[in-house]
Order: structure tokens, then sequence, then C-alpha cells
């Protein structure tokens, strides 16, 4: 299990540490030009992490989504 801001998310991605992600999405907008995101840092240009969605958890005001990281 990984927690961490986007750069620490990129560097796992990016080395191919990743089978699983959980992703929280509530029901408060956050954002802004320099707003952070799920993966920060170098960012993904021509490989992007390919993610299958296997389950939607409803939480409170929000959901859960769990997906599978695949090549």
């Amino acid at each position: 299990m990984i927690e961490g801001g986007g750069e620490i998310i990129f560097s796992a991605f990016d080395a191919g540490l990743v089978d699983e992600l959980s992703l929280y999405v509530g029901s408060l907008l956050i954002g802004g030009r320099d707003a952070p995101t799920l993966a920060d840092g170098e960012g993904f240009v021509d490989d992007f992490p390919e993610l299958t969605l296997d389950d939607i958890d409803r939480f409170d005001d929000g959901v859960v989504l769990n997906y599978t990281v695949g090549d």
C-alpha cells in the first residue's frame, strides 16, 4: 500500500510497482491551475497505465473506484 502525494504515486506507477488502484471521489471540488493531481511529477505523455474498473463502492457522499492496473 502506498499513501503519498502525486509525485510518489507517479514514481510508483512509472516503476511498475502498482497492481491495484483505489480512488475515492468525494462530493467536494478542489482545483485550480496549480492544484496537485493524482500523478504529478513528469506525468504520462506517451505511455499510459491501463486501468480496468473492477468495483465501485459507495462511501458516504462519494464512491471508491477500484481498478486493476495492467500492461
